[in-house]
């Protein structure tokens, strides 16, 4: 058996694993890995390189200095003072809102809700504002926003797909910045909907019980567990290390981009702003396993033809058609539909390696094909099965899955025409393609 077909075989599986949801993403993409080197595809080097690369180490690095950010007061005392907005439902909406969405763009949609639950629970109590009104729009606000800036996760993003790309046989590369130019139009049009009218469509009745962890759970963040001097300290370098490297992105600077983060977060062990513990504890070893399993997933694509045939296939669906608009709008239509009915990292994985594929076949820059599948992955708003984020509103706010489809079926149309009107005329800016 040749090593096309053999690649091609270890993709097709591990798709399905991810689909399958019987087994961690972190596991199966490590097997992938293990697979390809077994059969021969891959060497070692080639493999184990992907998991120590330049984007698995800034990813890493930057969840240690998020992990610095939390311990601080900045989201507490947003949180103290909404508390006091008696009866403002807009106001409350709103403040919760930002809060999200900072959250979201300085670690994930899970670990954002998660972190906003009993933060709303407390503040709609307190301010005698229905949770329901709440809840559900912070959830989406949280999957929307996930590396839509170039902090925190965002700061990495580009890294990844620029490797994809590469070990799948193309030259094109994004900037820091790129995918921020990209997103942050759509979002401005999609956030205008949740900031002023999605209260319209939510439900009126009061939650009959809150779940016993949420109404019981304490918010960590509302202890000082920092002294102003290192709380200082942590604000100087995460701030710091981002304006770094946006600037060292920009300018040119002689230290690689990656450097940054990585002396940034071990500034934060050493200054006390976190112990050794609590920064090893901030890294995700499961993203960083299914990270590197599948730029080895990739690389074999590319180096083995199996890319090539895939980009055929999809060409063949698509008629032949290299018009940038119809393409997009399938590369991202395909995963979006899907991601509202599994969890939306491995569709997001899988789909990813298809879309630059069907790219540099019909013609299309790849960057635009891998933009489409990464805005799909975080549009899973429509239902509790879209994410982990998603299922975590439901119990809280005693949703139906009519209010799902309530409140995120006009923001999604928006995602998508919005998206697909601007991705295009951004890309000939950015890239002149």
């Amino acid at each position: 058996m040749n090593q096309l077909i053999i690649s091609i075989i270890i993709f097709v599986i591990t798709v399905i694993l991810f689909f399958s949801g019987k087994f961690s993403l972190g596991l199966i993409g490590l097997c992938a890995a293990v697979a390809l080197q077994l059969t021969g595809v891959l060497d070692a080097a080639t493999v184990w390189n992907n998991f120590t690369n330049e984007s698995v180490v800034m990813f890493v690095s930057l969840f240690v200095l998020s992990a610095g950010l939390m311990k601080t007061r900045l989201i507490s005392n947003f949180v103290e003072k909404l508390a006091k907005l008696q009866g403002n439902e807009r106001k409350v909406l709103w403040g919760c809102l930002i809060i999200t969405m900072l959250l979201a763009v300085f670690m994930n949609a899970t670990a954002a809700v998660a972190t906003m639950l009993p933060m709303i629970t407390l503040i709609c109590e307190r301010s005698e504002v229905n949770p329901k009104k709440v809840i559900k729009p912070c959830c989406d606000m949280a999957n929307l926003w996930v590396g839509a800036l170039p902090l925190g996760v965002g700061a990495s993003t580009y890294l990844t797909t620029n490797l994809t790309i590469q070990q799948m046989g193309g030259t094109q590369e994004m900037g820091i910045l790129d995918t921020m130019i990209l997103k942050l139009p759509v979002l401005i049009a999609v956030s205008v909907y949740y900031f002023l009218f999605v209260r319209k469509f939510l439900p009126n009745d009061l939650p009959l019980a809150m779940r016993a962890e949420m109404s019981g759970s304490s918010n960590k963040h509302g202890e000082v567990q920092l002294s102003p001097a290192k709380e200082n300290i942590a604000y100087f370098l995460f701030f710091g290390t981002v304006a770094c490297m946006v600037a060292g992105s920009l300018l040119g600077w002689p230290i690689s981009t990656f450097m940054y983060p990585v002396i940034g977060g071990i500034l934060m062990v050493l200054t006390g702003v976190l112990t050794a513990q609590e920064a090893t504890k901030s890294i995700p070893l499961e993203m960083v396993f299914l990270i590197g399993g599948m730029l080895s997933v990739a690389n074999a694509l590319g180096s083995t033809g199996g890319a090539t045939l895939i980009g055929d296939a999809v060409s063949k669906v698509l008629g032949g058609t290299t018009n940038s608009y119809i393409v997009l709008a399938v590369l991202f239509a395909v995963p979006a539909i899907m991601t509202q009915f599994m969890n939306n990292i491995p569709v997001a994985q899988a789909f990813t390696p298809i879309a630059i594929a069907t790219c540099f076949t019909v013609g299309v820059d790849p960057r635009l094909g891998a933009t489409a599948v990464g805005f799909a992955a975080t549009a899973s708003i429509m239902t509790p099965m879209a994410a982990v984020a998603q299922s975590m509103a439901m119990g809280p706010g005693e949703y139906k899955l009519i209010d799902y489809l309530k409140c995120s079926t006009i923001p999604m149309l928006i995602y998508f025409v919005v998206l697909l009107i601007w991705a295009p005329l951004a890309a000939k800016l950015l890239w002149g393609v």
